[in-house]
């Protein structure tokens, strides 16, 4: 029983680390920050307002973007269909 659950926790020790590596493709092709190299990265989503549905007060139904945020120097991709994590 024991092995069972060291094997359990190593697995999700590793799915966590796969996680967190911060990894990302895009179009079969890995992003990569163009102005430091870097290939981690931090995702976030963004609301792309339109200046109709904002006066109509109906923000939520503005598409969004998904951005990533390069962990060493800090530049930001958008993407308008997000990307792979890898």
């Amino acid at each position: 029983m024991s092995d069972l659950l060291d094997r359990l926790r190593k697995a999700a020790h590793e799915a966590q680390a796969e996680e967190e590596s911060g990894r990302f493709a895009a179009a079969g092709r890995k992003v990569v920050c163009p102005h430091c190299g870097e290939d981690r990265f931090d995702e976030g989503r963004v609301l792309l307002n339109s200046t109709v549905l904002t006066l109509l007060d109906l923000d939520w139904a503005d598409r969004h973007a998904t951005i990533l945020s390069c962990r060493r120097c800090g530049r930001i991709e958008w993407f308008s269909r997000k990307p792979d994590r890898q």
